[in-house]
């Protein structure tokens, strides 16, 4: 498993990845099932095709995000280089954790129920663009690593 013998950094990292991959979880889930109950116009509001758009695009940017981790995870497993892919997933994946919950909450409508778990991953997600290299370092890391790749120094 990728997990097993990983420097403190990494393992921080993934730390961060699961508290924001499993928040990405809980507020499509959330959104899913209340955008199925809620009743608008006669019907639920899944049916509309303006929230089905932003639940897609919910559901394509946490694959991204997943996917960017695992492959991050590979080639840390396999002994490559992995420092811009680590940026990389990073940014990426607290981004769409922030970006998904900022959707949820407006799927929600500003609902009082939800809004307490939705105001926890709203929290949870933003810590996740702060702690463990701030997203603007992560864009300085992946921006040197690309000048690198370029030829360029």
């Amino acid at each position: 498993m990728f997990r097993e013998g990983l420097g403190v950094g990494w393992a921080r990292f993934y730390r961060a990845h699961r508290r924001g991959g499993g928040g990405f979880r809980r507020t499509n889930e959330a959104s899913i099932n209340y955008s199925k109950e809620r009743q608008q116009f006669g019907r639920p509001i899944s049916t509309f095709q303006g929230l089905q758009r932003m639940m897609a695009n919910m559901a394509t940017r946490v694959q991204v995000a997943r996917h960017l981790v695992y492959h991050t995870a590979w080639r840390k497993d396999s002994g490559a280089r992995h420092s811009m892919e680590t940026a990389l997933a990073k940014l990426y994946a607290s981004e769409t954790a922030m970006w998904t919950t900022a959707k949820a909450v407006q799927i929600h409508g500003g609902m009082d129920i939800p809004s307490i778990f939705l105001e926890r991953y709203m929290r949870d997600a933003k810590i996740t663009e702060i702690y463990e290299g701030a997203n603007e370092v992560q864009r300085i890391v992946i921006a040197v690593a690309t000048l690198k790749q370029a030829g360029a120094e």
